[in-house]
């Protein structure tokens, strides 16, 4: 309750809001803190790319209190567009971890996968071909899936799923 009163504070004070901030930081370590006194915790923060200064801040007091507390924190981050607050703090992270993951795109296999996960067939070779552009990066993957299906620009046959013909677009390459 504390913490949702506090981030209220942030979200209708002036654009000058340090003064709820650290009450903030510090209503969030002592939840994280309480929690994790009565089992171990999970913190997953995805898309840190688009954390703002006082979020980047908060983070990082977090950050140097783990290793006294049983706390597992996953952050997904895209390479870029990185604040320099947060490229300060993906290298602290880097030094205070015991891993850090960097994910590449999706291999063939795996796109594969992803299709017939979505599609419940493989892909056939236009579909294939029309996937590449997404370059292995899940969520073009997925978004690409869907807006052919959408379109009906996908027809199913003999075990694979493919682009109808009257939606292929020919491409120099």
């Amino acid at each position: 309750r504390a913490v949702a009163e506090l981030l209220h504070g942030v979200a209708t004070s002036s654009p000058d809001h340090g003064s709820v901030l650290y009450p903030l930081h510090d209503a969030l370590l002592a939840l994280v803190e309480e929690l994790a006194a009565d089992r171990p915790q999970l913190l997953v923060l995805e898309d840190l790319h688009w954390a703002d200064s006082a979020t980047v801040t908060a983070l990082w007091v977090l950050l140097r209190r783990l290793p006294r507390l049983p706390v597992l924190v996953v952050g997904t981050c895209r390479p870029w567009p990185v604040s320099p607050e947060l490229a300060a703090l993906r290298t602290r992270f880097d030094d205070v971890s015991q891993s850090v993951m960097r994910l590449g795109p999706l291999d063939d296999e795996a796109v594969e996968h992803v299709v017939r996960q979505r599609l419940g067939q493989r892909p056939g070779p236009l579909l294939r071909r029309r996937l590449e552009g997404a370059h292995g990066n899940p969520f073009v993957l997925t978004t690409v899936l869907a807006a052919l299906q959408a379109q009906g620009a996908l027809i199913a046959d003999a075990g694979s799923v493919d682009l109808r013909h009257d939606h292929v677009v020919l491409s120099a390459n």
